[in-house]
């Protein structure tokens, strides 16, 4: 697998994420603070089993490049070219080398 270096100039786009934190008192989702990444956007219809196990529909796949801990209760924000813009985060995954934790994938 190419290094992170590699893949990083490949990453043209930002997205931010915002991590789950936790419910208000009316039950609604609140987050953390925003952290914008560098990453690579791509519009790809995919079909996917979601953690409810039920099927979804995937537009948009972001490869995040390093380190990046997300999960299916954080917010996303995509590059404007996308719509929407704050899509539900339906599947996520980390991939690694053999050096270790590579990028992860947010599929939305």
């Amino acid at each position: 697998m190419p290094t992170v270096d590699i893949w990083a100039r490949l990453a043209k786009d930002l997205v931010t994420i915002e991590p789950y934190s936790g419910q208000n008192r009316y039950g609604e989702a609140t987050y953390g603070s925003a952290v914008t990444y560098r990453a690579h956007c791509q519009g790809k219809i995919q079909r996917i089993t979601g953690l409810d196990g039920q099927e979804h529909v995937s537009q948009v796949t972001s490869y995040l490049i390093g380190t990046v801990a997300v999960s299916t209760r954080d917010r996303i924000t995509l590059p404007s070219r996308f719509s929407p813009t704050q899509p539900p985060i339906l599947a996520v995954r980390q991939v690694s080398s053999e050096r270790g934790w590579h990028h992860s994938v947010a599929m939305t």
